[in-house]
């Protein structure tokens, strides 16, 4: 028994290992950008399509590890490749609109730099961002669970957020202890970190997005190479 868990054990990290080498190999654009560029005007073109570029790793990320333990006798590049492969199309339209929500708050944010009532918007803007932030992190595990389109994935990210505050909570504090610890460990981004919270994300809401697809009668995404186009739904 011992030697069974710690064989699977020894299986789960070397795959978070692969996983994360793979993760950064698709960020490239992003890594070089935030080391070696500075923020500015001529650079923000480069940071631009390094969030694209992550955006579209992250479902790749997360579609990988839905599909992995039912695919373990596969090459877990070849996996990691083609959901990066069958994501990328969608996941440029999927990150535009968070994309543009950002840089709407970042650009509120110099702005409240000028106001005289900051303590009044401030607030406000905080709100505001870890609503987006949130539902964020739920729509990517909406995309990997359902073939929906883009508009019913914001309509059922809302849903998650009133319907299960209490896990947008988990969310939003598990990404903050997440980021200070990495801060602070940044050896924890070499090791694994952004693979392992996936799992956690993906494992941790599956009871909720089997329920949800009983509750709204959604179909649960097939785990073929067929195309995404060919099943969306809409709510």
């Amino acid at each position: 028994m011992e030697g069974s868990l710690l064989n699977k054990l020894t299986k789960f990290i070397w795959a978070m290992f692969k996983l994360n080498l793979l993760f950064a190999a698709s960020n490239t654009v992003l890594i070089i950008a935030v080391v070696v560029l500075p923020f500015h005007l001529y650079t923000f073109p480069a940071y631009i399509i390094g969030a694209f570029l992550l955006i579209a790793s992250l479902l790749a990320l997360m579609q990988t590890l839905k599909r992995y333990n039912d695919t373990e006798s596969s090459s877990l590049m070849r996996l990691y490749i083609r959901c990066y492969r069958e994501e990328f199309i969608d996941s440029l339209l999927f990150s535009l609109w968070y994309i543009l929500g950002a840089l709407f708050l970042l650009g509120a944010f110099f702005v409240l730099q000028f106001s005289t009532n900051q303590i009044l918007f401030i607030p406000l803007y905080f709100i505001l961002a870890i609503i987006l932030y949130v539902h964020f992190a739920y729509a990517l595990l909406i995309r990997v669970n359902y073939i929906i389109t883009i508009k019913s994935t914001w309509k059922l990210g809302f849903y998650c957020i009133s319907k299960h505050s209490l896990c947008a909570l988990f969310i939003f504090g598990g990404s903050m202890i997440l980021g200070a610890l990495m801060y602070n460990f940044p050896v924890l981004i070499f090791l694994g970190a952004f693979p392992v919270a996936a799992y956690i994300l993906t494992a941790g809401t599956k009871k909720i997005f089997d329920n949800i697809s009983i509750k709204l009668n959604l179909n649960m995404e097939e785990k073929t190479n067929e195309s995404e186009n060919d099943g969306k739904q809409d709510l």
